[in-house]
């Protein structure tokens, strides 16, 4: 795997693990799914953010 898809995959996983306890949850990509929502002004509830 190249250098550049590594960071990027290792970005992802920091991300998903937001109770930083090293394990990724179903609640932490959901957590993670409405922040990256949130910050880009998508409306929850809109077809986009589903």
């Amino acid at each position: 795997m190249g250098e550049l898809r590594t960071r990027k995959y290792e970005r992802w996983l920091r991300a998903a693990d937001v109770d930083g306890d090293s394990a990724i949850t179903r609640q932490g990509v959901v957590t993670m799914s409405e922040r990256y929502v949130r910050a880009r002004g998508i409306a929850p509830d809109s077809p986009q953010a589903r």
